[in-house]
């Protein structure tokens, strides 16, 4: 099928899509604007320095392996942190394997660990604190304030390896010297960690307000020197700054992932600036304040703030596509990771055995659900991509009208793909930075990491795609054996969700390359799969929809970190 036209004088897909994220980004402002004070006057200069000093881009994009020769030549290496936002510390995660997998075992010191329980960090390191106990002490403690996760994920990976951590984080009692003198102390204990092992390299994740050239980096040069220490060759790292994104921003909706700045620094650009003050607002909302008397929040609280989220995102999304809505009261969305508390609900609300027993299901594989004839959701997670995936379910789910009722093995595999595409096409429309499981990364996977059960996951996608491949190559459907079919439950749903990411992904560049016909696009939000073999043809449909296209641009999978 070839390129739509787009009539005279209409806007392409990329700028209605632009126009969408800037939308969204100036309305979470305000909200955020709502929430907060004026920041101190201390504050502010710290800020305006870090702006002020901040490093142009200098337009080149860099591939992993030159990340890679970056990394090798450095000695110290600063790490930017935005603290609300877990995709900062998983980048950080993604260094510092890459790091040790090329044997150079580094050691990692990180600002959410305060400098005085040192002891206490050591001791799980070395495996004389389980890792319940750890967590169970660091969450009384309340050692650090935002999503803690991340960062023991960090903590396991520097355990399983045998790395030193250092923690650097300290609390001055004066306010308007608070962030200088973080930066000396936690400079002195860089330094002392050098002097301890000088021929090891050093990973430094602090807030990146920190490292502007006059504050950390400047105070750990300062520190080194007094302790006779030579100059290190130092790299800085950057994360998903607001206005670099514009600037690298492609034609496809997306942005470069490691980008070249002035002076030898880099930034990696892994959220989008709505994730970013979206993480935000969510801390602000779910995290921020606790107490330690804090219990389960309300449910018909939590349903409000959420299903208010859910639901403008399912109305951009409804508009971004063309897709008519009705005038319709926005989904109650249930933020349950407990059983327990989903059963509390049930009672409180009158759900029905099977309505409940669904619900039950879906969190035990860590999946969210919708219950179309309540307009009700319950989500595990309420991370910002996890919210944004399931706006596109709700519209999906209240566009089709789709019956839940038994179906063939191969029905209910394509209807999953299908669905998944969807929902993933109407995630990427909030964050195109998410990321599909393609044949790079899996090959990578399995030739560096691969090992269990994830490597038999990994191995039957790969599997999944080549065939995917051979049949819009040259029809060859027999690679569509019943393996891909006859399996357990939980492979089968992890295999259909992936095989959906990825068409999901392609089907999101399409998209924003004016490359499909919207009318047709919109079709398959609408339709409700009631005829034997619907799921199937429409699959087939999409490939398609997208091999002309991917045939004539050349189907491009860079590689990624």
């Amino acid at each position: 099928m070839g390129k739509p036209e787009k009539p005279a004088g209409t806007q392409g897909q990329f700028s209605r899509w632009r126009q969408l994220q800037r939308e969204m980004q100036g309305a979470l402002a305000a909200r955020l604007d709502a929430l907060l004070e004026p920041p101190p006057p201390y504050l502010a200069r710290y800020r305006a320095r870090f702006e002020a000093e901040f490093p142009a881009w200098t337009g080149r994009v860099l591939a992993p392996a030159d990340l890679d020769v970056r990394l090798a030549a450095a000695e110290l290496i600063f790490i930017g942190d935005y603290h609300s936002l877990p995709q900062s510390q998983r980048t950080a995660l993604r260094l510092l394997r890459r790091l040790q997998r090329r044997g150079r075992a580094p050691a990692l010191a990180l600002e959410m660990l305060p400098a005085e329980r040192q002891a206490l960090v050591d001791a799980f390191l070395a495996g004389r604190l389980a890792r319940a106990r750890f967590v169970q002490q660091v969450e009384a403690e309340r050692l650090w304030d935002f999503p803690w996760q991340p960062v023991q994920t960090l903590l396991d990976f520097a355990r399983y390896h045998r790395l030193p951590v250092i923690a650097l984080n300290t609390r001055p009692r004066r306010a308007e010297r608070a962030l200088a003198e973080r930066d000396r102390r936690a400079a002195a204990l860089i330094a002392a960690q050098r002097r301890r092992e000088p021929a090891r390299p050093l990973l430094v994740l602090f807030g990146d307000y920190h490292l502007a050239d006059g504050h950390l980096p400047a105070a750990a040069a300062r520190a080194g020197a007094r302790a006779g220490l030579p100059p290190a060759r130092s790299l800085r790292i950057f994360q998903n700054q607001e206005a670099l994104f514009w600037q690298s921003l492609t034609p496809a909706g997306r942005a470069p992932e490691i980008l070249a700045l002035a002076g030898g620094d880099l930034c990696i650009q892994s959220a989008t600036p709505l994730m970013k003050l979206q993480s935000y607002v969510h801390w602000l909302s779910f995290h921020a304040g606790e107490r330690e008397d804090w219990a389960l929040p309300d449910p018909a609280d939590l349903s409000e703030d959420l299903g208010l989220e859910v639901d403008g995102a399912l109305r951009r999304m409804g508009h971004f596509l063309r897709i008519p809505l009705l005038e319709q009261a926005p989904p109650r969305v249930f933020w349950i990771a407990e059983p327990d508390f989903a059963r509390r609900i049930a009672r409180a609300a009158g759900w029905r055995d099977e309505e409940l027993a669904l619900v039950l299901a879906s969190l035990r594989l860590g999946e969210d659900c919708y219950l179309r004839e309540r307009d009700l959701a319950v989500i595990a997670d309420p991370s910002p991509n996890r919210l944004a995936e399931l706006a596109a379910r709700v519209l999906h789910s209240r566009t089709s009208r789709l019956a839940l009722r038994p179906r063939s093995l191969p029905d209910d595999f394509y209807l999953r793909v299908v669905q998944a595409a969807l929902h993933f096409l109407g995630s990427l429309l909030i964050n195109p930075l998410r990321k599909s499981q393609d044949r790079p990364a899996l090959l990578r996977y399995l030739r560096e990491d691969g090992s269990g059960d994830w490597r038999g996951r990994a191995e039957l996608l790969l599997a999944y795609l080549e065939a995917e491949e051979r049949l819009q190559q040259n029809g060859e459907f027999d690679g569509f054996s019943p393996r891909f079919f006859n399996l357990e439950a939980p492979l089968h749903r992890a295999l259909t969700r992936a095989i959906g990411r990825s068409l999901g992904s392609r089907l999101h560049a399409a998209l924003l390359a004016d490359a499909l016909d919207p009318i047709w696009l919109r079709s398959l939000w609408f339709e409700p799969f009631h005829l034997e073999g619907s799921p199937l043809r429409r699959y087939l449909e999409i490939l398609e929809h997208l091999s002309g296209e991917e045939d004539r641009a050349g189907r491009q999978e860079p590689e990624r970190l």
